[in-house]
Order: structure tokens, then sequence, then C-alpha cells
């Protein structure tokens, strides 16, 4: 899988819902080596959100149990506070890569 060299998040372009004020500074740029660390972030994350649902939460009693509630409370607010690890920019790194790459295809031989 081929990325882009970076990407970059203009102002005001990266929106969550969240309890604090304030405003995004300036655009940000994330290399792709970055990029791939937030990729590999969501997968470890949706790794343990399984491990969690499917194992934990029905040993500890269920769904409805406190400690269970909590657990998916929290796992819910990293997902939203980190815009999804920032998915929507990966995603569309890669489908710039792969635009590139058939962009880049030597038509003279086909």
């Amino acid at each position: 899988m081929k990325t882009v060299d970076s990407i970059v998040i203009k102002h005001g372009e990266l929106r969550a819902p969240t309890n604090v004020s304030g405003s995004v500074i300036g655009p940000v740029s994330l290399s792709a080596s970055e990029l791939i660390g937030l990729r590999n972030a969501r997968a470890m994350f949706d790794e343990l959100r399984s491990l969690l649902s499917d194992a934990v939460l029905p040993a500890i009693g269920g769904a409805r149990h406190p400690v269970s509630v909590r657990l998916t409370t929290l796992l819910g607010e990293i997902h939203i506070q980190s815009a999804g690890f920032l998915a929507q920019h990966w995603r569309e790194a890669d489908r710039f890569a792969e635009a590139k790459e058939v962009a880049n295809v030597d038509h003279r031989n086909h």
C-alpha cells in the first residue's frame, strides 16, 4: 500500500465535539510515517474494543455493569475526540496515492 509523503490539515478542517473551547491555530502537516502511526493506532484501538466487548465486558457482568458502561463510554469518547484517529485524512491520502498510481501508468503498452 502506498501513501503520500504528507498531508496538511487546514484551519478549522478537523472538528470533533468537545467540551473544550478554542480554535485551531494553524495548518498541521502530518508525515507519511505519522499517518501510518495513526492508522496503526486505529487498528490497535479496534482490536482493544473487540477484546473488551467479546471477553472482558461479559466476564465482569455484561453491558449493564457500571464498569462496562464506563469502558464503553471512554472508548466512544476516544474515538470522537481523536476524530477516528484522523481516518478521513489517511483514507484521503490513500485515495490520492491510488489516483497518482493510475495517472502514472504508461498507456502506450496497452
